[in-house]
Order: structure tokens, then C-alpha cells, then sequence
């Protein structure tokens, strides 16, 4: 993981060169919000509150919300109001919550005018539910006390006339076991009219704890506070869902591009790159690209991670791009002319072609010849007529190597990363490394170097490539503008700028 600093100035950089990106996230996140409203928007919200009066179990007062919002109470409510809809589909606008002793019911609709009815239709349904209940409970307690009053009123009655046989009887009195049998008889008797009469009063005390809780059905839930018509959208509205929907994704954006720089292996400072390489780095030269004329949608997606370091300025004009070039190029060719390079590029990468064609017409600016050697025949195409354009008629390209006589010749090698193999090119007096700032890990540099030096090639040194935007930049008819500094340009601080960015 790269130990990239995350600030203020990265940040900003990011918001700068990937504001496209992050606008269509802010449009797709207020568009997401505004359909998420839909759902999470309740509309105008009205509440009334109920006292529940009595002596309650506190865990039985959650069950109160259930009744409230219970399917039975929203049919009843969607009877009268009369809206069309059903109590099922009640369901999802009504709500209830429970505070001690007070139930609070609340009605959503998209009106406030039919907020409020909603909330005290469903509260009056409720109040007439909740007592229809208790005073069914109480009615059939008392039905049942007074059966069971009867019950044992038919009882004590029994006893009493056993008992006057049993005292009218001779046998009471009698001696013997018929006479003892009557009197345990009648002992019997007046200990189940004694034990009756005990019921009874039970009973009878059943009977005006029901009448009482009857009576009191009517008023044990009473309204405290009537629904209010509401002034305002409750939360969250619709606003507040479109801007926290582009506010989210915008942040989603910011991080993920963040995480995926912190992630990224890619190399993005020279000292990194001289590391890797095993070899100085000469320079860091800015390649001019064209705008991209893509799609949009590969724009907006494509992320080469260039707002993660400081942009390096342009070079003014086409004279002192020539000189940062030649200085370059004579840290690169001290030493005894004539002298051949291989400058090895990888196949992926556009500005290692677009750097190579501008060291090569910059090479050409002088009495010396310059050869170009490449396969590939639209360079060639673009070198010479980049030669003519500039004048610098002593720049040779083609696929055929010279005739000897040229003081610099530049050998076109491209690799693939993955897997880089160097050519056997003949004698040759290094290789030069083209390598675009933040687009090879150091795994991969290791590899080139190292497949340079299976081919006996020794790294010379590198140059770091970093894109420039230049709407104007040919890719047909010439080099683009570039610019390349090396470390002796005077007044120059790119390569440190370049040094510092991690």
C-alpha cells in the first residue's frame, strides 16, 4: 500500500481534475435520493396522544400499539374515512408508540388536512375498540360471577331443606347407629351451607368488581391531546433526501478514489523509480496529450491517477523544449560518439512513443545525424514529417538500421510489462528507460531492468513521463508539445517537485 499522504491539497487536486466524475455521482445521488423519498418520505405526519387510565402492567402497555395499528381498527377507520383505500393499506401511514402510561398515534398522508383526520379517525376507532374490549371482558365476568352466584345460591338451598328433614326427623334423636348416622348427616349439611356461604361472598364480590370494571370501561382511555394540522413535511422530505443522496454518493466518490490510490502499487516519484530501475533518472519530461475524443462514459471512468501529484509546468516554446531535451539527452550520450541506445517503452503506454519521436527530432538540431529505428511505420510517418516541419533534415527513421555514420541512433523496444523480454539488438551501448509517472509498480521495473540485463543491455537511466493536457496536440501530423527537465536546468524545480510526490 502506497504511504500517500491524504490532505487539504490532495483533496483539492481531486476535486479539480475529477470534478466530472464527481458531478455525475452528485446528479445520480440526487436522483437516487429523490426516488428513495418514495419510500422514505412519510408526507404531512399529525399525532394525537391517549391516556390509559387504571391500574396496567407495564408490559402490557406495548401491546396497546398493536391494538392501535391492528387490522381491525384501520378497517374500521378505512370504513369512514372513505378514501378507497383498505385497513391494509392503512398499515404503512399509521404508527403508535407507547410513553408510560400515553399512547401516541400518528397518521401520515399527503395533505396535511388529511394527516390530521386520519390521526384522530384511527384514534377513535382505537378508544372504541379498546374499551368495547374491556367492557366485553367485564360483562362476561360478571355473566359468569352471576352464574356461578346461582350455582351456589341452589346449593345453600338444598342444604337447608336436607337439613329441616333431617331436625323434623325421629331419627335425630334416636340412639343407635341409625340415629348417629342422621346427626353426621345433618353435621354434613350445615358445614356445605357454611363453606356456601363463603362462595357466596366471594361471589358477590366478583360480581361488583365486574359491574365496576363495566362501568369503567367507557373511560379508561381518554384523548389528551387532539390531532394538530401539520405545517410542514415531516422529515425525511424530499429536499433532504435528494441533497443526502448526492451529498452520500459525492463522499462515496471522494473516499473510493482515495482508497484506490492508497491501494495502487504504482510508482509516483523519481526515487522510487531510480529504485526500482537500479539506475538514475535523467529527467522528467511532460508529454502533451490530445483531449480525449472518446465516449463519455470511458472519460468519466477512465482514472490514470494524475490529480494524486502536483501538475509540473510546460515548457515555453518550442526553443527551450529543444534545450531541456539536449540537456537531457547529453547527460544521457556522454561518453564517445558515435553511440546507440535502446529506449525501451512498454507497449501500453502512448507517451513512451510521443517521448520517444520528441527525443529524436530534439536530438536532430544539431550537424550530427540521428537515426530513428522502429517497426513501427506510423512513427516513422510522424518523424519525418516532423523533421520537415522543423527543418532538422538530418533525422533518419525507419525499420532498417543506418549506415554507419550517425552519432545517436535510437532503437525503438517495446515490452510488455507482464512479461519483458529485450531483443537481441547487436552491439549497443545501453538502454534507456521510458517509464510514465504512476503506471509500473516496482515489481515490474525490476522485471525490465532485469530483462535488460539478461540481454547483456546495461540501464543507462530513466525518464519519467508526465501527461500534460493539450487540446491542440497532433497525433498524425507532428510531436505533440513537451517539455523535459533535467536535473542541471537552471531555475527549474519540476524533478524535485516530482521527487517529493508520493
Amino acid at each position: 500500500m502506497n504511504e500517500v499522504a491524504v490532505n487539504l491539497a490532495l483533496i483539492g487536486r481531486l476535486i479539480r481534475r475529477r470534478w466530472q466524475v464527481l458531478l455525475v455521482l452528485v446528479v445520480l445521488g440526487a436522483a437516487a435520493g429523490a426516488a428513495s423519498s418514495l419510500v422514505l418520505s412519510p408526507g404531512f405526519v399529525s399525532t394525537s396522544k391517549v391516556l390509559l387510565q387504571g391500574s396496567r402492567d407495564e408490559k402490557q402497555l406495548p401491546a396497546e400499539t398493536q391494538v392501535a395499528t391492528s387490522l381491525i381498527v384501520l378497517d374500521r377507520t378505512a370504513e369512514v374515512l372513505k378514501w378507497g383505500v383498505t385497513g391494509s393499506e392503512l398499515q404503512s401511514k399509521v404508527s403508535a408508540t407507547v410513553d408510560g402510561h400515553v399512547i401516541a398515534i400518528s397518521g401520515a398522508a399527503d395533505t396535511p388536512q388529511r394527516a390530521q383526520e386520519l390521526a384522530d379517525r384511527v384514534t377513535a376507532q382505537y378508544i372504541g375498540f379498546s374499551t368495547r374490549i374491556v367492557t366485553d371482558a367485564a360483562n362476561a365476568s360478571a355473566e359468569s360471577a352471576q352464574k356461578g352466584r346461582q350455582a351456589v345460591q341452589l346449593q345453600i338451598d338444598d342444604a337447608n331443606k336436607r337439613i329441616t328433614q333431617l331436625q323434623a326427623s325421629p331419627l335425630i334423636a334416636a340412639p343407635g347407629s341409625e340415629g348417629d348416622q342422621a346427626r353426621a348427616e345433618l353435621q354434613q349439611e350445615q358445614q356445605v351451607i357454611a363453606k356456601a356461604s363463603k362462595d357466596l361472598e366471594q361471589v358477590d364480590g366478583a360480581t361488583e368488581s365486574a359491574a365496576l370494571d363495566a362501568s369503567l370501561g367507557a373511560s379508561s382511555s381518554t384523548v389528551i391531546e387532539l390531532a394538530t394540522l401539520p405545517g410542514a413535511p415531516a422529515s425525511p422530505t424530499l429536499v433532504e433526501c435528494i441533497l443526502g443522496g448526492a451529498l452520500a454518493l459525492a463522499l462515496l466518490g471522494l473516499i473510493a478514489h482515495v482508497v484506490a490510490l492508497r491501494t495502487d502499487r504504482r510508482l509516483r516519484s523519481a526515487d522510487d523509480v531510480a529504485a526500482a530501475a537500479g539506475a538514475p533518472v535523467l529527467g522528467s519530461v511532460e508529454v502533451a496529450v490530445a483531449s480525449s475524443a472518446g465516449p463519455l462514459l470511458h472519460r468519466l471512468l477512465h482514472d490514470d491517477r494524475q490529480w494524486a501529484h502536483t501538475a509540473l509546468p510546460v515548457a515555453e516554446d518550442d526553443r527551450s523544449r529543444d534545450a531541456r531535451y539536449q540537456r537531457a539527452l547529453r547527460r544521457i550520450a556522454r561518453g564517445p560518439r558515435p553511440l546507440t541506445l535502446l529506449v525501451v517503452g512498454a507497449d501500453d503506454d502512448p507517451l513512451a512513443r510521443t517521448a520517444l519521436l520528441d527525443l529524436a527530432v530534439s536530438a536532430a538540431d544539431g550537424p550530427d545525424p540521428v537515426a530513428l529505428v522502429t517497426d513501427d511505420d506510423e512513427l516513422v510517418e510522424r518523424a519525418t514529417a516532423a523533421a520537415a516541419q522543423s527543418g532538422r533534415r538530418r533525422l533518419v527513421a525507419g525499420s532498417v538500421w543506418p549506415d554507419p555514420g550517425s552519432a545517436l541512433t535510437l532503437v525503438d523496444v517495446r515490452i510488455a510489462p507482464a512479461r519483458p523480454i529485450i531483443p537481441d539488438a547487436g552491439p549497443t551501448d545501453g538502454a534507456l528507460l521510458l517509464v510514465a509517472m504512476g503506471s509500473r509498480t516496482a515489481w515490474e521495473l525490476a522485471a525490465v531492468a532485469g530483462a535488460c540485463f539478461d540481454a547483456g543491455q546495461q540501464v543507462r537511466g530513466a525518464v519519467v513521463l508526465a501527461p500534460t493536457s493539450n487540446p491542440t496536440a497532433d497525433d498524425h501530423g507532428g510531436p505533440a508539445p513537451s517539455g523535459l527537465r533535467s536535473d542541471d536546468a537552471p531555475a527549474d524545480s519540476g524533478d524535485q517537485a516530482l521527487a517529493g510526490t508520493s
